[in-house]
Parts: structure tokens; sequence; C-alpha cells
């Protein structure tokens, strides 16, 4: 299975925290879902791929469309979406999320 890491680095790129998360077992339900790049707007950003960054304000608009997806996956994915939320949460201020593609 394809490899979607995520990390929380600082302003300089410098890694804060890395997850345990394959955050592209997530991508693949949203793949699943009709219209998903209208849908799930900014999630749909992510390119498994490459390299993706959300500042501080798109963070929030990422959350919210996990918090979207969560409430209509089933329950084994339900709780890795949870993680990370969780995980992307625990940034502050001044910290990016960073989603390295395989």
């Amino acid at each position: 299975m394809q490899h979607i890491g995520f990390n929380i680095i600082n302003e300089q790129g410098l890694l804060i925290k890395r997850s345990d998360i394959n955050f592209a077992e997530i991508m693949l339900l949203l793949f699943e879902q009709k219209e998903y790049a209208k849908n799930f707007p900014w999630l749909s950003t992510v390119d498994p791929y490459g390299l993706t960054i959300f500042n501080e304000l798109q963070t929030k608009n990422l959350i919210q469309d996990l918090e979207k997806l969560q409430s209509i996956s089933a329950d084994t994915l339900n709780n890795l979406i949870k993680e990370a939320i969780d995980f992307i949460k625990t940034s502050s201020d001044l910290e990016f999320i960073q989603f390295i593609g395989d």
C-alpha cells in the first residue's frame, strides 16, 4: 500500500512532531466519495505523490473536512480519522501540517 506520512513542522521546515498514521488510508476513503473535490475541498488538495503543506489558518478547514469524512466512515477508519484530527490539533501558532506523498 502507498504511504502518505504527515508531520508538524515549524516556519523553518524543521520537524516538530511526526505522526505514525498512514494518511493514504484516509485518502483512499476520500477518493471513494462522490464529487470528493467539491465536497471536501481542503482534504482533496493533499497530493498523494508529492508534498502538501497547510498553514495554521488552512488547518481549521482541513479539520472540518476530516470531521465530515469521519461522519460517513466505517468504524475501522473512524478511529484512524480521529487520531489524525487529534494529531493535527496538537499544532500551534507558526506550525504547519506537512503531508509527504509516496
